[in-house]
């Protein structure tokens, strides 16, 4: 998704292509998209679980608890509310 957030705002601190060191994004403005740290997890734990003591040092928990339920809402489908869906061929 294109980044709809100021850089430097809190929710950057959310988003995995956030320099938490430098306090930058990683990538050019035209291409900004804010990918939730939680894409990641499974990808590089290790990361991610510094990243979450981060936030979590920060007092950013809450926030990130209502962006990735933001997510989770966005991603449903119909099927998720057991709606069958007929093709016709």
């Amino acid at each position: 998704m294109r980044c709809p957030y100021k850089e430097g705002s809190e929710y950057c601190w959310l988003c995995w292509n956030w320099n938490e060191y430098e306090e930058y994004c990683i990538l050019p403005e035209e291409e900004r998209q804010f990918q939730l740290i939680d894409e990641f997890k499974d990808i590089d734990p290790k990361t991610y679980n510094e990243r979450m003591q981060v936030l979590k040092d920060m007092g950013l928990i809450p926030l990130h608890r209502a962006v990735k339920a933001g997510f989770v809402k966005q991603q449903r489908s119909l099927s998720d509310f057991g709606v069958v869906v007929m093709t016709h061929e």
